[in-house]
């Protein structure tokens, strides 16, 4: 057992999380974390698959873990069914004092629209959501089939779409406000330089997000 200010650090070569949670719980200073980042990173020269979970109380740093050839899915490739979307789920969903998620994909990285649901579903108490992904589409799917969950008030996107995916965005924001979920916050930024959202487009996000940034 550890008192919430212990920080706990954890490097551990595994294919998930879970698989060494059994013999090493993780602490109750775990339940006090307000903020968790998530970053799976792939090195293609070394042919590695790292995943970097951070959990902060405040601005203290209290959990850092490495899990070093970590499986995205028990596929191949790194799209379909994430076992680090779900250990992220269950491992985390029961402290109930996360308000904030980020999260930090590579571009060969997808995440299925289950995963996503089940990650709301996990996090009810969700405020903040940060993503930088290859694709926000499955994402504003999510967001748009499911409104009123979670209760998002900061959504910040940064991605390699075009403009293919305003529309999902944009009407997934109407869907949530019309339901009585807005935010308050929208920020998307488009890795690709060159894409723009429409007047017309942006015009409608701020007739109903008080605060717009689009880069």
């Amino acid at each position: 057992v550890c008192a919430p200010e212990t920080r706990v650090n954890i490097n551990v070569r595994a294919s998930k999380i879970q698989n060494f949670l059994a013999n090493a719980p993780l602490p109750i200073s775990v339940y006090h974390l307000d903020t968790l980042s998530v970053r799976f990173l792939l090195e293609s020269h070394r042919y590695t698959r790292n995943l970097f979970v951070e959990g902060y109380a405040g601005e203290k740093e209290r959990l850092a873990i490495k899990v070093i050839e970590a499986d995205w899915s028990l596929h191949s490739t790194h799209r379909g069914p994430s076992n680090v979307m779900s250990d992220v789920a269950e491992v985390f969903g029961p402290a109930q004092n996360i308000a904030t998620l980020r999260f930090h994909f590579e571009r060969r990285v997808a995440v299925v629209q289950d995963d996503w649901e089940r990650l709301f579903d996990a996090f009810p108490n969700l405020r903040g959501l940060v993503v930088t992904i290859d694709s926000c589409k499955n994402l504003c799917r999510v967001l748009r089939r499911c409104p009123l969950k979670p209760s998002l008030e900061r959504l910040e996107i940064s991605c390699w779409n075009g403009s293919g995916a305003h529309e999902l965005m944009v009407s997934a924001i109407e869907a949530r406000t019309a339901a009585g979920n807005p935010l308050k916050e929208l920020a998307f930024r488009h890795l690709d330089q060159s894409t723009r959202i429409s007047g017309a487009r942006m015009a409608r996000l701020k007739a109903v997000v008080p605060k717009v940034v689009m880069s």
